[in-house]
């Protein structure tokens, strides 16, 4: 585990503390800070339960 300050990105983080984590989890949580493409897939062989940011416009990116 890396401990970061307050100028990085949590979301950008997120990949190296999944795979370190694989084979012992079934879900991973997350707040609306992990939601990205990139997170949900690095989520992969659990499932990812991660808060969508709100879309004020309605348009979906995907």
């Amino acid at each position: 585990m890396e401990v970061t300050d307050e100028h990085t990105a949590d979301g950008k983080e997120f990949s190296k503390l999944v795979n370190g984590a694989m084979d012992k989890v079934n879900k991973v949580f997350g707040d609306s800070a992990y939601d990205s493409r990139d997170n949900f897939s690095a989520a992969m062989g659990a499932e990812p339960v991660i808060k969508p940011k709100i879309n004020f416009t309605g348009k979906s990116k995907g």
